[in-house]
């Protein structure tokens, strides 16, 4: 395996080397040179996918991996679809959070006798792909020189962000694809106004918007902007009905989505606080968790730690700093300088919106890296644009060259690595082979992670370090009370997890001794349910 990721690596980095030296020897590469270079980056691209395609859920962030794949396996099982199933917390069942577009997609696509791993990890590089098309349009609609396209395309499918989040069974690569697509129809319609527009736009931007409602702001920003640009323009000319038809777009394709996200919100808090361990997780509740606070927007934990050491080289590589002489563009025309700055403006505002979610979790930035791609992207198009190709070249291939590198020292290293020989995967296994399926777990020492529930393919309540000690006192003197109709099948307590639980884990500890050990992996017992 190692061996032909060097083979990949190598051929790769040999392809862009000769493609960028056939680019500085032509005033302008052409076209058939630019579409060379994004079949050898898709290529790439298809390649690290299929070294991984069937790997458990376990790589980097396995949390939320699993919690959309417990999702997406429940919905294929034929549970609903608005109460949709995420059997992690004990019955009810459902604690829902972002509309299930993706996990829909995927449980349909296993239908097809391809493995739910497998399923999830095609769908979101489909999704990956696919946003190549929005992003087409969106530069077309922009009248943008079409080396800005190439050359952000380029960076997009090298970024190592996209590459690794791409392949991994995650809703966000959904998410962007059809916050682009609702912000390429937007400019779309400032082009042609044809009515049929203002619909699809809508739909986009549902999807979009209920797909994961933290990725959306940011494309509305851009939407708005574009908007209001071509407002001031015609209120200039005195286009009262051009003013007028731009503000009932506006108002359609910005209101109507807020509209189904807020109302989907209002759903899932309903819907969450039937389960005694759902109402922590209320849109109310998670607000400081989400949002976060003041001082975590001063601090260097966001700037240098997330963005600086994380951002700027995971979207653009290790070599981040040579798309500072991009900027170098934007000075071409005010149009260039004017987009440039409103994609930087997007880039930034969803980490000062939601500060604590970018700074805990780097997949986060999937949702806001295009526009820093796109931002560079722009400015060396108009860089190739002007003929400044020896300069323009020079920072493409560095870039693509850092993307590269960094993919393959960082990230890599998780696409090939052995999950099957992990714990979790282990005891879940071993659940599965000793619990039947109509019968559920109880998890002790692993948070509220969907990991063993979804290995094991049972309905579970993985207690979480968070738990209050009323409801953990209700647990341990009647687990059945917890798991509705769905028999208790067997106790797994993983030993090393039990001091999250605090002063509680003494509770904990005593609730499981005495009970017979049914299995072993690494740290975690399956223990019997009965003593």
């Amino acid at each position: 395996m190692v061996r032909l990721d060097q083979k990949i690596s190598a051929f790769h980095r040999s392809g862009i080397a000769s493609a960028v030296t056939e680019a500085l020897r032509h005033k302008m590469p052409n076209q058939r040179l630019w579409l060379v270079l994004l079949a050898i980056a898709a290529t790439h691209a298809v390649a690290i996918l299929i070294l991984g395609l069937n790997q458990p859920p376990l790589d980097l962030h396995p949390f939320r991996q699993t919690q959309t794949a417990l999702t997406a396996f429940w919905l294929a099982e034929g549970g609903p679809w608005l109460r949709y199933e995420t059997p992690v917390l004990g019955a009810p069942w459902s604690i829902p959070f972002e509309f299930p577009i993706y996990q829909l997609i995927v449980a349909a696509l296993s239908k097809l006798y391809i493995p739910l791993n497998a399923s999830g990890r095609l769908v979101s590089f489909a999704f990956f792909i696919a946003t190549l098309w929005p992003l087409r349009l969106l530069f077309s609609a922009l009248k943008l020189p079409r080396a800005a396209l190439y050359a952000t395309a380029l960076l997009y499918l090298f970024s190592p962000f996209y590459l690794y989040w791409g392949r991994t069974f995650m809703i966000e690569t959904c998410a962007v694809f059809f916050g682009l697509m609702w912000l390429a129809l937007v400019a779309q319609y400032t082009v042609t106004a044809k009515p049929v527009t203002i619909a699809w736009a809508v739909l986009a931007g549902c999807c979009a918007i209920l797909s994961k409602a933290t990725t959306f702001p940011a494309f509305v920003l851009l939407g708005s902007a574009l908007l209001g640009i071509e407002f001031l323009r015609a209120y200039k000319q005195e286009q009262r009905s051009v003013v007028v038809r731009l503000l009932l777009f506006a108002l359609a394709v910005i209101a109507l989505p807020m509209a189904a996200g807020v109302g989907w919100v209002v759903y899932t808090d309903l819907v969450k606080s039937e389960n005694s361990l759902g109402t922590m997780l209320t849109s109310a509740k998670l607000r400081n968790w989400n949002f976060g606070t003041i001082d975590q927007l001063l601090s260097s934990e966001l700037w240098l730690k997330a963005v600086l050491y994380r951002a700027l080289p995971d979207a653009l590589g290790v070599l981040w700093y040579a798309a500072l002489f991009s900027v170098l563009g934007a000075a071409m025309s005010r149009k260039s300088i004017a987009l440039i700055a409103l994609c930087l403006a997007a880039f930034l505002v969803p980490l000062l919106v939601f500060t604590n979610l970018h700074i805990v979790h780097s997949y986060y930035q999937v949702a806001n890296a295009i526009f820093l791609i796109s931002a560079v992207g722009i400015g060396l198009g108009y860089l190739f644009a002007a003929q400044r190709t020896v300069l323009a070249g020079a920072i493409l291939g560095a870039l693509c060259a850092g993307q590269l590198w960094t993919f393959h020292a960082v990230y890599r290293p998780e696409v090939s690595r052995d999950y099957v020989g992990t714990t979790p995967y282990q005891i879940a296994q071993l659940a599965m082979a000793h619990v039947p399926k109509n019968q559920s777990l109880v998890v002790f020492g692993d948070d509220w992670s969907s990991a063993i529930p979804y290995l094991s393919q049972r309905k579970s309540l993985a207690v979480p370090a968070w738990i209050s000690e009323p409801i953990l006192g209700q647990v341990l003197a009647n687990p059945q009370s917890v798991l509705g109709a769905s028999q208790l099948g067997g106790i797994i307590m993983c030993k090393a997890g039990l001091e999250a639980y605090g002063p509680l884990r003494i509770k904990i500890s005593a609730f499981g001794a005495g009970r017979a050990v049914m299995a072993r992996a690494g740290d975690c017992e399956l223990l019997s349910p009965k003593r």
